[in-house]
């Protein structure tokens, strides 16, 4: 059990931190829905972890907000979303009309989606959720980061984003990096910088330098394209996902 004592995170083990190809430890807690486990949440699918400094944050009501509004689309991918927050689970349940109200001028229903009560911050150590120069709040508990996780169906950790306390998530971006990941674990692919699913300028992802050219024909039947660069390399390869 971590130690839900006022620590510094700088005091913390240094491989608390979360690195990509982790595997994410599950965890129960309380949470807006009831007792909630990670893995069993998460079933067999996709996860989103976002945590959240406290309940009634300006910051926090926003990034919330924009979760609810965007949730249809990370449904759609199969996504699970799960927020995380230094507070008690009254105190949440309070916020959550605030919430309601902000997500597109108050036309949600409800947050339909839990976030955890971690007022100890005892996930929050586990999973690497602190910075090392957290600030304290009045309880003398160090204060999360804006973090999130994704997880792939294997509970490992594929993306990783950290902003300051200061800052607002774009979710958005989250959910672009969402379709790149699932679309390079069903094909040998990259996604080149600003690919977004959908849009004819990039209607071409890049092939991984590992696949070879023979292999690539077999793969991709519609065709390879190989840029012609200046030092010569083949190494720019497009095709259709």
């Amino acid at each position: 059990t971590v130690s839900t004592a006022a620590v510094h995170p700088s005091e913390l083990p240094s491989d608390q931190t979360m690195l990509l190809g982790d595997a994410v430890p599950d965890f129960e807690a309380e949470s807006t829905d009831g007792p909630l486990s990670l893995y069993d949440h998460l079933g067999s699918g996709w996860g989103l972890l976002s945590s959240h400094v406290c309940a009634f944050h300006p910051v926090c009501t926003s990034e919330l907000a924009s979760l609810q509004f965007l949730l249809p689309e990370f449904t759609k991918r199969e996504v699970k979303v799960i927020a995380l927050c230094a507070d008690a689970v009254e105190p949440l349940k309070k916020w959550l009309p605030d919430v309601v109200k902000k997500a597109k001028g108050g036309n949600e229903a409800a947050v339909a989606f839990p976030i955890v009560a971690d007022k100890e911050r005892e996930v929050a150590m586990r999973l690497g959720l602190i910075a090392a120069d957290a600030p304290l709040d009045e309880a003398g508990m160090p204060l999360m980061s804006r973090t999130i996780l994704v997880v792939d169906p294997d509970r490992r950790v594929r993306l990783t984003m950290t902003y300051p306390t200061c800052t607002g998530r774009n979710y958005a971006e989250v959910l672009r990096v969402v379709d790149s990941l699932q679309l390079a674990a069903r094909a040998a692919v990259a996604t080149p910088a600003g690919w977004n699913v959908g849009e004819k300028v990039y209607d071409k992802v890049l092939l991984l330098p590992v696949v070879k050219d023979d292999a690539a024909k077999k793969m991709f039947p519609k065709g390879v394209v190989t840029a012609e660069m200046p030092s010569g390399g083949r190494y720019m390869r497009w095709v259709k996902p």
